[in-house]
């Protein structure tokens, strides 16, 4: 096979099909990742169509499709924010494919491989939306190699800005919580973290520490809690934290998340307390979880499905040539229910 020729028009599937020595059928059911194709030759051809710089063409009856990929499908957070992506998609003729990096057993290619990002490129799909995940260089490069557009919602960790991110003003959510908290009487209030390096952690973790700051409080690392998002993590959080004497354990948490705060009150009431009597607790997100949990959750708001349809325009943008600035950030505001009230020594 000798290397390709220099074409003035762009490479066809039939000079695919003839490179390659293969038939159209074989080769669109390899693009098309076709099981009846065995796996040496789906790699053959997506690496010669990535070599060739081979792009389908798009029909007139055939949508413009954009990838979106999330570090999991369970999260109420990710699920709002794929609400705002689908319907922001159905508004721009736009066909979304969905797929999470959970480790899947009998996966043939991972998202976000190489070979799972040729794939795409090679199908003509307009760029990669990410939700809360990591981004490395090596994504970055990839993406900028396949004329792929980039959008990232809530990255795990700080990224180039040449990438466009998209989240919420989390440190300001999380000042605001923590004021809340200090104004109705509290002294000893814990905080629930996120991920380890989550950037959206981090943040939250800086605007409650910039709160006790404001009114004379030192961090106290006892009162500093957990390393995940999830219900567990605030249940286990919330076991720990009030196992402790009366006069350590604290008379309100604030949560990275509305999942962790619900552990935290499910904590409280297998302690025989109650909430907001015993306990004032503070959720992160809004999500629908905290209007329906008993008591309701007193909360910071994020707007999520404003987010997931606005990262669709930033990548539509994008692909158009058009650079939106960034990063974009969203604002928060505190929801005032009925998890939070004054500590009982100011009842």
């Amino acid at each position: 096979m000798g290397s390709p020729s220099v074409r003035a028009s762009r490479t066809t599937l039939s000079d695919l099909a003839a490179d390659l020595g293969l038939s159209r059928a074989t080769v669109s059911k390899a693009l098309n990742n076709r099981t009846d194709v065995s796996e040496e030759t789906r790699h053959r051809v997506q690496a010669r169509a990535y070599e060739l710089h081979y792009q389908p063409t798009v029909s007139a009856s055939r949508s413009p499709s954009i990838a979106v990929v999330a570090d999991g499908l369970i999260a109420m957070y990710t699920l709002q924010v794929l609400s705002g992506i689908s319907d922001e998609c159905q508004i721009q003729d736009l066909t979304m494919t969905l797929t999470s990096t959970t480790n899947v057993p009998g996966t043939k290619t991972a998202p976000l491989s190489n070979q799972w990002m040729r794939r795409i490129a090679a199908n003509g799909f307009h760029g990669i939306l990410l939700i809360t995940h990591e981004v490395p260089d090596s994504l970055i490069n990839m993406t900028a190699q396949l004329g792929l557009s980039l959008v990232v919602i809530d990255p795990l960790q700080s990224v180039s800005p040449d990438v466009l991110t998209i989240g919420a003003t989390n440190w300001n959510g999380a000042l605001a919580a923590t004021q809340h908290l200090l104004g109705l009487g509290h002294k000893r209030i814990a905080y629930v973290q996120g991920p380890r390096g989550s950037l959206p952690s981090v943040e939250r973790y800086e605007g409650y520490l910039s709160a006790l700051r404001q009114v004379g409080l030192k961090k106290d690392d006892s009162q500093i809690i957990g390393d995940d998002f999830t219900f567990e993590c605030g249940l286990e959080s919330g076991r720990e934290l009030l196992s402790r004497p009366a006069g350590q354990r604290p008379t309100a948490v604030f949560c990275g998340s509305d999942a962790s705060a619900l552990g935290i009150i499910e904590a409280t009431r297998e302690a025989g307390l109650r909430v907001p009597e015993d306990l004032s607790v503070v959720g992160f997100d809004n999500t629908f979880l905290a209007i329906s949990s008993a008591p309701r959750l007193t909360t910071v708001s994020q707007p999520m499905h404003e987010m997931g349809a606005a990262a669709v325009r930033a990548l539509v943008s994008l692909h158009a040539g058009t650079s939106p600035s960034g990063p974009m950030r969203f604002e928060t505001s505190l929801m005032i229910r009925d998890s939070t009230a004054a500590p009982r020594e100011f009842s």
